[in-house]
């Protein structure tokens, strides 16, 4: 195993990490520090991804890294989700991440073919990060290379999984997210893979989702682990999932219904100037930390409606949301774990995945400045924007 030194127990934190200092208000604030020019922090997460597939010595990717515990194991449903956002990276930008993309396909190949029996034992979530994770990669390899035999192999085990998730009937039991991902994969399959019940069932998982969201935006029915309600990351994952999928299918009304959540985050994020960390019904939110995996996947939301809208509103917000991540993220930390490292929640010791920096949040981060920097070059140049970072006050 590599880079052993970051798994050692950590005997004091503030030797590794910089833990905000306390004000007069006896409330953590963050480390005023000179922000790093966004080239340099791209290059710093992506480093930080590459050391993530590194540690895990060819089994997948890590998951996550704990300050305490050090890298997770691999695990295959972030592997599985992990693959069509690394193949979807520019070359440019590291031509790693294609290589690692499809050697992450052929091992989640193998393990279907290994274990099938296995994957009727993953919780319903993990099923469908499954299956999802490996019918859009799929989808984004069979352009590049349609008659490769790694892609037709990922296509066919991909509609498997479906199939199993179908029989098993697994999407009357998911959360939302999972639902919309699901949707959004099985419309990515390429014909002739995506056959009369596989079509049936996308469309099904798209209209049940559509119909969950309220007329305010909120999704109901999102996986509720907390009194004040789901996390921002499983509310931004349904309202993106659900517009992209209705994009490629031309279904209107399931764009507009994320029109609606986005344009509700836009306004909740205007007038608070940050986003919960969590949100109930009503979009009553928990305001003691920020899901930066949640941020991200707003923030790309945003980018997709700006992109169709053209409306400057959801541009510099995105903006704005993307300068905050990317102020939390140290380019400079000894520690491999950390630099370059997406935290799972600001402030790091949050009760709300603790300590951890994730590979998810990573990617995400990672998609949403590549995505705002393309929307910069395309359009008009933008002005350059204040950094805006959340109210002390509203932070532990």
């Amino acid at each position: 195993m590599q880079e052993t030194a970051a798994n050692s127990t950590v005997v004091d934190l503030t030797s590794r990490f910089q833990i905000g200092r306390r004000g007069t208000s006896g409330i953590a604030t963050p480390i005023r520090r000179k922000t790093a020019a966004r080239a340099e922090v791209i290059e710093a997460v992506t480093d930080w991804l590459l050391r993530a597939e590194t540690v895990a010595e060819g089994a997948g990717i890590s998951g996550s890294y704990h300050l305490q515990s050090g890298w997770a194991s691999p695990s295959l449903p972030v592997s599985a989700m992990a693959i069509s956002s690394l193949l979807g990276l520019p070359q440019s930008l590291n031509s790693r991440f294609h290589d690692i993309g499809r050697r992450l396909g052929k091992n989640l190949i193998d393990c279907f073919r290994a274990n099938e029996n296995s994957l009727e034992r993953q919780t319903d979530a993990a099923l469908v990060a499954i299956t999802s994770g490996t019918i859009s990669s799929a989808a984004a390899l069979v352009g590049q290379a349609p008659g490769d035999q790694t892609v037709l192999a990922m296509l066919h085990a991909g509609t498997l999984l479906a199939e199993k998730c179908r029989e098993h009937d697994h999407a009357d039991c998911l959360c939302l997210s999972d639902l919309a991902r699901a949707a959004r994969a099985l419309l990515q399959l390429p014909l002739p893979a995506l056959d009369g019940q596989l079509c049936a069932s996308a469309f099904d998982c798209g209209e049940k989702v559509c119909r969950r969201i309220a007329d305010d935006g909120y999704p109901r029915g999102s996986r509720d682990r907390a009194i004040t309600g789901p996390a921002l990351i499983e509310i931004s994952h349904t309202l993106y999932h659900l517009w992209t999928a209705g994009k490629t299918a031309n279904e209107n009304h399931w764009c507009d219904a994320a029109a609606r959540g986005a344009e509700k985050l836009l306004q909740l994020y205007a007038k608070n100037r940050m986003l919960a960390g969590r949100y109930g019904p009503d979009w009553h939110g928990d305001h003691s930390f920020s899901c930066l995996a949640g941020c991200a996947q707003t923030a790309l939301l945003w980018l997709n409606l700006y992109q169709h809208t053209k409306s400057r509103e959801y541009l510099h917000a995105a903006q704005r949301l993307n300068r905050f991540i990317a102020a939390t993220i140290d380019i400079h930390n000894p520690d491999p774990g950390i630099r370059g490292g997406v935290r799972a929640g600001y402030p790091l010791w949050v009760n709300y995945h603790p300590l951890t920096y994730q590979t998810e949040a990573a990617i995400l981060a990672l998609n949403s400045f590549l995505t705002e920097k393309q929307a910069t070059e395309v359009d008009m140049p933008i002005r350059k924007l204040r950094l805006v970072r959340p109210a002390p006050s509203r932070h532990i």
